[in-house]
């Protein structure tokens, strides 16, 4: 019997490989580089779009695209002392996160300034039914990438939270001391890059994926790298008097009105707010990033 069951999956995945033998439109088959009982899944490898939403699927062309659409970290937990011991290891001196336990001012107040950027962690397939059509409507209004905003495309699975934190983190270069370490040397690289080559310098960053690693393994709760994370980060930044909300797994950052650097938790609140009112009965977690 395994066996047949060999063969049967030898025979689909020369199928798949052979693509261009299919129309693209009725059978679409990307390689993942992942392991082989996951051929037990034929939806974990192919699939029959290309929305950049999962990240477990490869979405590249190139050979070089696939094996990095393939790379896999540990997944950082939403705790403010994880994500500040990750940010002492590669060489940022002056930040830090907080929890931040409500959006009401009289807590926002305890919150010490200044306040540099929101961290929201939340249900990652609920909330892209909500926000997919918020993102198609502004590409369709020709949304870009604002001049001046740092911004890269995920193309590592389950790193969302280094994501959100790097986007955090390299759209304050000029008010967080990011020292002379491993993110400053790669965030002076990846300014110098196009958007799209941004997350292979990452994945090909030996430095930064340790240090994630320790983090990660560091944090309270057990992750699998194998583990598919239901949960995703996003971040919302100041920019030009523009509250952002940058989301890794979309094609630009969304603006969602005015905002200052001192009123940038509490707008983002509002956001964060309208989401989680539409979602109803779900988890969340919030973390500001703030100076010490």
């Amino acid at each position: 019997m395994k066996w047949l069951l060999g063969v049967l999956l030898v025979c689909f995945a020369i199928l798949c490989i052979q693509t261009d033998a299919y129309p693209m439109s009725v059978f679409d088959c990307y390689w993942t580089g992942c392991s082989l009982d996951r051929f037990a899944n034929p939806a974990s490898f192919c699939r029959h779009d290309r929305s950049p939403i999962d990240w477990n699927y490869c979405d590249g062309s190139t050979i070089n695209e696939l094996h990095i659409m393939s790379a896999r970290w540990l997944a950082l937990e939403s705790n403010p002392e994880t994500i500040t011991a990750f940010m002492e290891k590669i060489g940022v001196s002056n930040a830090e996160c907080a929890d931040v336990y409500g959006f009401d001012d009289e807590l926002l107040a305890f919150l010490p300034q200044p306040h540099y950027a929101l961290i929201l962690c939340f249900p990652d397939t609920k909330a892209n039914l909500i926000m997919a059509h918020e993102y198609e409507k502004l590409e369709k209004e020709g949304a870009t990438i604002p001049e001046g905003v740092f911004f890269m495309k995920q193309k590592i699975s389950n790193a969302c939270g280094t994501f959100a934190l790097f986007h955090s983190l390299a759209n304050n270069a000029d008010k967080i001391d990011l020292g002379n370490g491993s993110f400053r040397k790669w965030l002076d690289a990846a300014w110098k890059a196009d958007v799209d080559e941004r997350s292979e310098l990452l994945a090909n960053n030996e430095d930064l994926a340790t240090a994630h690693e320790s983090c990660a393994q560091q944090g309270e709760t057990d992750v699998d790298m194998n583990d598919d994370i239901e949960h995703h980060f996003i971040c919302y930044i100041h920019h030009n008097g523009r509250l952002l909300e940058v989301d890794s797994s979309q094609k630009f950052p969304r603006d969602c009105g005015s905002t200052t650097q001192e009123t940038l938790i509490r707008d983002a609140g509002k956001v964060c707010q309208d989401v989680m009112n539409k979602l109803g009965n779900v988890s969340f977690s919030a973390m500001a990033l703030i100076g010490k």
